[in-house]
């Protein structure tokens, strides 16, 4: 009946299939691989209570959900996906609303992001994060995603041997695509 009991259940290697409705859950993690599919884009919504999802097995796969409501917060950068230390991650598929950071990548390496929609309502610098956010990365596939309403569309930090293509970003409160010390 929730998300975190489906990924406790769970072994290596697992599919997870989660059913469309609307699941008020943060604080997920996925320490084991898995593929984390969502059927009819179920809705995680974390109520403004931080992050949603963290990834840090190698080889997982998420997709098809609607992730929101991550709220705001001055002292973290809150993330509806968070990719820390996991290799060969994909996160497809997905539309993110409201989620200050939507997917934040850290440390990883052969990370696929393809194909999803964030849009967020970030106002000023200091209230809005990344729609998607690499630091230091090797090898990404960032590609025809669709990025509206965050302080950086793309944003790329230490992030080396990537390709980035077919993505729209606009209407960011600063820069469509923007990286540092990358190459």
């Amino acid at each position: 009946t929730t998300i975190a009991g489906g990924m406790a259940a769970a072994q290596a290697g697992d599919t997870v299939s989660v059913a469309s409705g609307i699941y008020n859950e943060h604080g997920l993690t996925i320490p084991v691989p898995l593929f984390l599919i969502g059927k009819n884009y179920p809705v995680v919504d974390a109520r403004n209570a931080g992050d949603i999802l963290t990834v840090s097995a190698p080889g997982t796969l998420v997709r098809g959900f609607k992730f929101q409501n991550v709220g705001t917060s001055f002292v973290e950068d809150r993330a509806a996906v968070r990719v820390r230390g996991a290799d060969h991650v994909s996160v497809e598929d997905c539309r993110f609303d409201n989620t200050v950071f939507g997917i934040f990548v850290e440390h990883s390496q052969d990370v696929t992001i393809r194909g999803n929609h964030l849009t967020a309502r970030g106002g000023s610098e200091v209230s809005a994060g990344n729609g998607i956010h690499l630091w230091y990365c090797k090898r990404a596939h960032i590609e025809r995603n669709e990025i509206h309403g965050h302080r950086d569309g793309i944003y790329l930090e230490f992030v080396e041997d990537s390709m980035i293509r077919g993505n729209l970003s606009s209407h960011n409160v600063r820069y469509g695509l923007h990286f540092m010390f990358s190459h």
